[in-house]
């Protein structure tokens, strides 16, 4: 399986880089935001409505594999955790205000992810209490994961107020770092899934999973512009939190069926591998004229 020293590479940079993100928290933001129920609402519309009548459709018209169809949807429908919070960060969402949909989202994750997976694709072809199992720890890992080193960062602040300033800066660099171990860790997978797994072949699958996440997003961005007439940042954070979901759920999915859902580790290395360059492709974006416009400061 993977090296120890790359899962604890791994496991250690999301760690860090969850701390330094706690660190440029803003309190007043958190609580302010929390009043703002039609955002959270948009964001759990989009993330357990929206997000998985588009993906059906999608692979309604591929016909794939029954394993593979559900690997898919297990994993572009994961509640979005550190990968999104980052990204948020990155292109200069606030991400202190996005916590609380982050939370949410984890909150009723389990419930809500196993809900619309029974309903909507196959679940016959792995037993429905495994499943709801997995997802349960899943999501118990990843709010626990996500939460408890932001909170520490946020204590530290609060204790050393003029530390927040002093690691704005690498704060950058320790998420790309964490965005590498990520990459690493599915590399890693890859070379242990070689043989058994087809990797490649479902790379244009994965493709077309994270275009469904992104049109996904676009809806939201319509609906909460045109309809809810939210301001433009929260309509910015809540699109991107439907476009832009976590390769750590998926990960830990793989760690936890290992080798009898190798379906599941072809998905999950490729999607893996593909976030950080979304991520990246946000960032260009929030560098542009248009993107500036669109991403408000």
């Amino acid at each position: 399986m993977t090296p120890i020293s790359i899962h604890m590479a791994s496991l250690g940079m999301t760690l860090l880089a969850l701390f330094c993100v706690g660190t440029q928290i803003s309190v007043p933001m958190i609580s302010s935001q929390a009043r703002h129920w039609r955002t959270l609402l948009v964001i759990c519309i989009g993330q357990w409505l929206v997000l998985p009548l588009i993906l059906l459709g999608y692979l309604e018209i591929l016909g794939s594999d029954d394993r593979v169809t559900l690997a898919v949807a297990v994993v572009a429908m994961a509640p979005a955790g550190m990968f999104a919070v980052t990204a948020l960060y990155l292109i200069g969402i606030s991400f202190s205000a996005a916590l609380v949909g982050v939370l949410a989202l984890q909150i009723l994750g389990a419930i809500l992810l196993f809900g619309a997976i029974d309903l909507l694709w196959n679940t016959e072809i792995m037993p429905a209490d495994d499943l709801q199992e997995s997802l349960t720890d899943m999501s118990r890992s990843q709010l626990v994961l996500l939460f408890l080193p932001m909170l520490v960062g946020l204590a530290t602040r609060y204790l050393f107020p003029s530390l927040g300033p002093m690691l704005y800066r690498p704060t950058r660099l320790v998420i790309w770092g964490a965005y590498i171990t990520v990459a690493a860790h599915a590399i890693s997978l890859k070379a242990h899934f070689s043989y058994r797994a087809d990797v490649i072949g479902t790379m244009p699958m994965v493709v077309g999973m994270v275009g469904c996440g992104i049109l996904a997003g676009f809806i939201v961005y319509l609906l909460s512009h045109r309809v809810l007439k939210l301001d433009g940042h929260d309509t910015v954070m809540a699109s991107t939190l439907i476009g832009v979901q976590g390769p750590a759920p998926a990960l830990l999915l793989t760690q936890i069926h290992r080798d009898d859902w190798t379906e599941l580790a072809a998905v999950t290395i490729n999607y893996a591998l593909l976030l950080p360059i979304l991520a990246g492709i946000w960032l260009l974006i929030s560098k542009t004229r248009w993107g500036s416009m669109l991403l408000p400061r």
